[in-house]
């Protein structure tokens, strides 16, 4: 599998939040080194100080140069800068992913060669502790917690460990010529319900990338009201007057609902403010025309509320 495919797809499962909105951020275009894209010296961007301050890159042995800006699809409130690091025998791209000026994400593509650090590391437990310690401070973001959760690791090996309201995932995996992806995730969890978490990767002990949704995304009110059955059961009412059009003007309806999964997870009511949902899938008792399986129903789990129903053609329960 190509480097570039494996590093945005590792990045996009690890860090989405259960809000569709994080998701879309990671679909940059996979980077280019045509020479014309690229300014010929980067200014001292933010993209550049955390290059210097927070990666374990030894930037002295590379020569920075900005890309030109990438087009933003919603009004600059997202938009990417990408950075080339190259010398005679290394090149790098670094993008980030910034949302209402705020870092969201960022993933290092290694071109040709590899990538020259500052200092050796003894496992991949310090290569996370140096970066979270380091980004404390460029962030002014509090990771103290991260950090003692992740201090009592001695491996990374696959794990998961809660301390109060915070979980961390360590999980790992290889792929095709050779390469091991090692993933961190810190994830806050009230009442069951996920909400903002921070993730980072690394690829064969390196730096890969990291996403962190703490600075954009606050927690409204957790409270859960609505229980998962009476979740499941306004899905069902909701599901006798939803309807579809195929075309020709066919419209759809009358479904008749097999059985059922919910799941706790969070999203933005008012810009940027998390609270808790329902998201309750309705297996259909067959197939319905456009491979149609099931309704995918969103219920707030404080009030009630459906907020979004569509159809889905995803067949089986275990998704």
């Amino acid at each position: 599998m190509d480097r570039k495919l494996i590093a945005i797809l590792l990045i996009a499962i690890i860090l989405i939040v259960s809000t569709p909105l994080l998701a879309i951020q990671f679909l940059s275009a996979p980077p280019s080194t045509d020479s014309n894209d690229f300014i010929q010296k980067a200014p001292q961007t933010e993209g550049v100080r955390f290059i210097e301050n927070v990666l374990p890159i030894d930037t002295a042995k590379y020569n920075i140069t900005l890309k030109k800006p990438i087009p933003s699809l919603d009004n600059n409130v997202t938009y990417t800068e990408r950075y080339l690091l190259q010398n005679p025998k290394n090149t790098l791209e670094i993008d980030f992913t910034y949302k209402n000026n705020i870092l969201q994400f960022s993933n290092t593509y290694v071109m040709n060669g590899s990538i020259l650090l500052k200092d050796k590391y003894q496992s991949n437990v310090d290569v996370a502790l140096d970066f979270l310690e380091k980004y404390q401070n460029y962030s002014k973001l509090d990771a103290s917690q991260l950090i003692n959760l992740l201090q009592e690791v001695n491996s990374s090996e696959n794990r998961t460990l809660t301390s109060g309201n915070l979980t961390l995932a360590i999980s790992n995996a290889e792929f095709p010529q050779g390469t091991q992806t090692n993933s961190f995730m810190w994830t806050y969890v009230l009442d069951g319900c996920e909400y903002t978490r921070l993730s980072l990767s690394l690829n064969n002990g390196t730096f890969d990338g990291f996403g962190d949704s703490r600075a954009l995304y606050s927690i409204g009110n957790t409270t859960v009201v609505v229980s998962m059955k009476q979740a499941v059961d306004i899905a069902k009412e909701r599901s006798k007057s939803y309807s579809y059009e195929m075309p020709g003007g066919v419209w759809i309806k009358d479904f008749n609902v097999s059985y059922t999964s919910a799941e706790l997870r969070s999203s933005t009511r008012e810009p940027y403010v998390l609270h808790p949902y329902w998201q309750v899938r309705l297996f259909l008792d067959k197939q319905y025309p456009g491979s149609v399986t099931n309704l995918l129903v969103d219920v707030w789990a404080d009030n009630g509320e459906v907020f979004f129903c569509y159809h889905d053609s995803m067949g089986h329960k275990d998704y």
